[in-house]
């Protein structure tokens, strides 16, 4: 009990100091300290892991992060954007849904083709949240339940 209280205060801490939209839920109803069938529910939904390590990246991430902000829902998976910087080349920037690449571009150092590389990355991301999405309401439709025995 004492450590998912750790971990809740540690989940708030993080998620107020780096504005990620943390949810956390505790079920502390009926339980006594040292009852051992505590059950603890976190929820941390649309968050965006930024894993830059250059300005370019930088740009690339707070551009992103402003443009995903701005929808009403916000979607469950979780968004990594990685950087590799690459001397003279400028970086290649990645954006990840869920351990899936949807993203992966060479960016120059010049604001308009950073802005306009977002841009791009928000539509690819949107369209494969929204595929993803349909494909789960798909596979869980009345067609595809059964017990599998013909």
């Amino acid at each position: 009990m004492l450590k998912s209280m750790f971990i809740l205060l540690l989940l708030t801490i993080v998620g107020t100091s780096m504005n990620y939209p943390l949810k956390a839920k505790t079920l502390i109803e009926g339980s006594q300290f040292g009852d051992s069938t505590n059950t603890d529910d976190i929820e941390i939904a649309g968050i965006i892991i930024d894993a830059t390590q250059t300005k370019i990246g930088k740009d690339f991430y707070d551009l992103f992060y402003q443009q995903f902000n701005q929808f009403e829902e916000v979607p469950k998976q979780s968004i990594t954007i990685s950087e590799r910087a690459l001397p003279q080349l400028g970086s290649q920037i990645s954006v990840e849904v869920e351990d899936h690449l949807v993203f992966l571009q060479y960016i120059q150092p010049r604001y308009e083709i950073i802005e306009q590389m977002v841009e791009y990355a928000m539509q690819q991301t949107l369209l494969y949240i929204q595929n993803y999405a349909e494909m789960q309401e798909q596979l869980s439709g009345e067609d595809l339940k059964g017990s599998g025995i013909y």
